[in-house]
């Protein structure tokens, strides 16, 4: 992260082992802390969010109501005066293993390496100056707990991260939001057991 110019970050946050029904808001560093709330945890329950927080100082705040829990946080990218600029173009349903849209049928496996993931311009994305999407990602027909990854395809300088997207458990349906970086495409990686995926676009950014 650039040490100045941020003015927002992107961050997937994730609580696990909480000991108590809570919740955690992420806020910038130092402010009055909104009484909003980013991931509402159950005991023992793994929860995601993407949240987009603004920042002070090159920090921000984690707030934790009541017990106890591990949070994780996992950057997709950030806000500045110059990078990026947003095309807003749904939302758009770009990826559905349960009837083939985006090129995948039927659930994903586990320990797709890499796949199967959907190809931008065969989903209504531009083919040329993308540098990351806006999707909601929800997966469902849960038989284990696992969790998913989802991360950019056509970037040799970024393999598959030791992050997750969303996290689930037996007869869960579950979404979050998640801004891969991808210039070609969009990967999947489910790491136990199978699981049906659905992925909408909310819009894409691009270099200009």
């Amino acid at each position: 992260m650039p040490a100045e110019g941020v003015s927002a970050v992107i961050l997937n946050v994730t609580a696990t082992n909480p000991t108590d029904e809570s919740y955690v808001t992420a806020c910038p560093h130092g402010v009055r802390r909104p009484t909003a709330s980013n991931l509402n945890l159950t005991p023992r329950k793994t929860v995601p969010n993407q949240v987009v927080v603004p920042v002070v100082d090159g920090k921000v705040d984690l707030y934790n109501h009541v017990g106890s829990t591990d949070l994780i946080a996992d950057i997709s990218g950030y806000y500045s005066a110059t990078g990026s600029v947003f095309v807003p173009t749904g939302p758009t349903r770009v990826y559905d293993t349960r009837n083939g849209i985006g090129g995948s049928f039927g659930e994903i496996g586990p320990g797709h390496q890499g796949g199967p993931g959907f190809i931008l311009w065969s989903n209504g994305l531009p083919p040329y100056g993308v540098t990351a999407v806006a999707l909601n990602v929800t997966v469902t027909d849960v038989h284990t707990s696992s969790f998913l990854t989802v991360f950019g395809r056509g970037l040799a300088e970024s393999p598959e991260p030791a992050t997750s997207t969303l996290n689930y458990d037996p007869g869960d349906t579950v979404a979050n939001a998640a801004t891969p970086r991808a210039n070609y495409g969009v990967n999947f990686t489910n790491h136990q057991n199978y699981v049906s995926v659905i992925a909408d676009a909310a819009g894409y950014f691009t270099a200009g």
